[in-house]
């Protein structure tokens, strides 16, 4: 299914409501380690939240460190344990 820019907002709130479905019915997490890409915001910080609320051990990577940071901050005081890699996967070391 296409999008156009007017309706991405549309298709991000499908994709969150998908993934939270899926979820509600699967894994248990508690304890598990998972490493998520795209953190920072969008679905990668509704799904970081999710994961945490089910007592996932997480380690967060995006490109903005300032709003990663205080993901991890906001996680961190509701007692999940995190750990903070900023960078960017997308580029491949040479």
């Amino acid at each position: 299914m296409c999008y156009s820019a007017n309706n991405s907002w549309k298709y991000i709130e499908y994709a969150k409501h998908k993934a939270f479905l899926h979820l509600e019915n699967t894994l248990e997490l508690s304890g598990k380690r998972i490493w998520l890409t795209g953190a920072s915001s969008g679905i990668g910080r509704a799904l970081a939240h999710e994961l945490a609320r089910r007592g996932a051990v997480l380690a967060l990577t995006s490109r903005n460190c300032a709003e990663l940071d205080r993901l991890a901050q906001e996680l961190r005081s509701n007692g999940t344990r995190v750990t903070v890699v900023s960078g960017d996967v997308s580029i491949e070391p040479r």
